[in-house]
């Protein structure tokens, strides 16, 4: 009976798998004890030791996936390329604080904060959100978890019952639109105290106008009508419709909006109604809203390559403002379809299916278009309307440059961060420096690339436009074509004399 129970359990210990490592502070190099490590596998949490070790687990015939967290560090969640003697190195958050007061000086409690940030969606460059937190009554503030790099501070209200309403969104330094005089740049583990933020009142325009059959829905805010532009972001306070019918917003700032009546997340038998209002710096009266019954529908697309051929599996997400995102995968000749979607702005990410860690890469997105519209880098509005065809083009080619980065005088830059901006579109590529200087690149299109190396701690800076006008003759332009390209050696140019 023993040698039959030994028989059993000695195929199951040859099948498990392990991960042998130790985690350490990527500042100090000292390594971190009370790690939590979780794994792939079925083994329950794990915790380093006084020495920073761990052992865990891993699913048998799975690609060995390790995340490990710490209070004060950011998250390391990634595939690992070996299970011996993993080095793990977490990174220090870096925390900003400080205290939001009104125009008079007086605390601005309730009020939400969003650090902003360049990052790359299909290959276009896109301010996205990278963090958020809320002050308190006393107009204190503090956000952390953040990565090393720069960002942009964006504050409203957070709906307080008494906030003045002049004060809209805006960004640090009172500004209505990013604005790079006013970038915040953190490094890894720095902690920004004090960073104090001042409101400016914005006495805006008024917007008028008349819902038809005004009579609500049996949920939350559905008998309002508010200003949105497509990150979500609105224009003035929501506003009541009254009995008749008619609305008031006030101090509306000027930009690009959708008026929009009803639910924020329109459910299937609401009343909703959307139109296109552009608000420059007068009064903008006697608009018209029209609800009618919200309806679900279905959205069909295709994928197709630009160089012909199968399309392979791909993942086409959708990301509305509000709620949860929804995904569809590619048939195996690039059609795909959306079904039961609601009216809503929605953002569009495309990404191959294969492993995002292959190498080199399977694919990338060439354009977007939802009917004729240009939806790569903005998305799109469903309104109701019977929806238009959603058009994906990827590739599989790259333009791939090979080469080494030298500094004036020569010598390698080593182990460092490279971004590649296509001149004509703004597309961008990356890569890093071995311990030589020598660096693969691969590039979504041809034709001429201006070249940027920046430190591993600050490599979020590249796609910030002030840091790129300031860097962009560092090293001279590439021009590249599809396919393998002559090898290179990049120079950095002598900066001249003060």
């Amino acid at each position: 009976m023993k040698t039959a129970l030994l028989l059993l359990v000695w195929p199951a210990a040859l099948l498990a798998q392990f991960v042998d490592g130790i985690v350490y502070d990527a500042v100090s190099g000292a390594p971190l004890a009370g790690v939590s490590v979780t794994s792939n596998g079925p083994a329950p949490v794990v915790r380093t030791d006084a020495s920073g070790h761990f052992r865990i687990q891993l699913q048998p015939n799975y690609a060995p996936m390790v995340a490990a967290a710490k209070a004060g560090y950011l998250q390391f969640n990634q595939r690992l390329k070996t299970t011996e003697n993993v080095r793990i190195e977490l990174k220090p958050e870096a925390v900003i604080t400080g205290k939001i007061t009104d125009e008079d000086g007086f605390p601005a409690g309730g009020a939400q904060l969003q650090m902003m940030k360049y990052q790359v969606l299909n290959g276009r460059r896109v301010l996205a959100w990278a963090g958020v937190s809320q002050n308190d009554e006393r107009g204190q503030y503090r956000i952390d978890n953040l990565a090393a790099g720069r960002y942009y501070i964006r504050v409203y209200s957070n709906d307080a019952f008494n906030w003045d309403h002049r004060y809209v969104w805006q960004y640090l330094g009172g500004t209505l639109k990013p604005d790079d005089s006013h970038i915040v740049e953190v490094k890894t583990g720095e902690t920004r105290k004090d960073l104090d933020i001042q409101l400016v009142r914005f006495e805006g325009v008024t917007v008028t106008g008349r819902v038809e059959g005004a009579t609500g829905n049996a949920r939350g805010m559905g008998n309002m009508v508010s200003l949105t532009t497509d990150q979500a972001m609105p224009g003035a306070s929501p506003a009541s419709v009254t009995k008749d019918g008619t609305f008031t917003l006030r101090h509306v700032p000027p930009g690009t909006y959708t008026l929009r009546y009803g639910e924020q997340i329109p459910h299937a038998g609401d009343m909703s109604a959307q139109l296109p209002v552009e608000i420059a710096d007068h009064d903008v009266r006697d608009l018209l809203l029209a609800p009618h019954v919200v309806q679900a529908v279905d959205l069909a697309g295709q994928l197709q390559l630009r160089e012909g051929g199968p399309a392979g599996p791909w993942i086409v997400y959708l990301r509305p403002r509000f709620g949860t995102g929804v995904s569809a995968h590619t048939d195996a000749d690039g059609s795909f379809l959306f079904k039961g979607l609601l009216p809503e702005h929605y953002a569009v990410q495309v990404m191959n299916e294969r492993r995002p860690t292959d190498n080199p890469p399977k694919g990338h997105v060439v354009a977007v278009l939802y009917g004729d519209q240009d939806a790569q880098e903005k998305g799109f509005d469903l309104d109701g309307a019977a929806p238009k065809p959603l058009r994906i083009t990827a590739s599989n080619l790259y333009a791939n440059l090979t080469g080494a980065i030298v500094d004036s005088q020569g010598a390698p830059v080593a182990n460092a961060n490279l971004c590649f901006q296509s001149t004509n579109s703004g597309l961008q590529g990356h890569a890093s420096t071995n311990d030589k200087g020598s660096f693969r690149a691969l590039l979504a299109e041809p034709g001429e690339y201006r070249v940027y190396v920046i430190d591993a701690d600050a490599a979020s800076t590249v796609v910030d436009d002030e840091y790129m006008k300031a860097h962009q003759g560092d090293f001279p332009m590439v021009h590249v074509a599809l396919g393998d390209n002559p090898s290179v050696t990049l120079a950095r140019n002598p900066r001249p004399s003060q």
